[in-house]
């Protein structure tokens, strides 16, 4: 029982990866564009033909190595993807104020 708890929990987090995505905005205070970073979470199909679904061929005996190993994905994607977009919001915003000033 432990162990297809374990399954279905790795198979609903390992779904999905977070990608850092640039949308370009304008601040009306200083008149002037700048880039936003936001997070976006895509999904992820490891078994399955071209269109993404799966086909239930993917995975047969000894599916727990794979399982683990997607389950370890998305919260690495998550802090590396959030990394990059608390960065780069921080540096756009050090600029918008910079520009903003001058």
């Amino acid at each position: 029982m432990k162990t297809c708890i374990l399954m279905l929990a790795c198979a609903v987090l390992s779904g999905c990866i977070a990608v850092p995505r640039t949308v370009t905005r304008y601040d009306a205070a200083c008149d002037v564009e700048y880039q936003s970073r936001t997070l976006s979470f895509e999904q992820v199909s490891l078994a399955g033909g071209q269109d993404g679904r799966t086909s239930g061929a993917g995975c047969s005996d000894n599916c727990g190595p794979l399982a683990i190993a997607m389950a370890l994905v998305t919260p690495a994607s998550v802090v590396v993807s959030g990394s990059v977009v608390l960065v780069g919001n921080t540096i756009s915003w050090a600029e918008r104020k910079r520009e903003c000033l001058g």
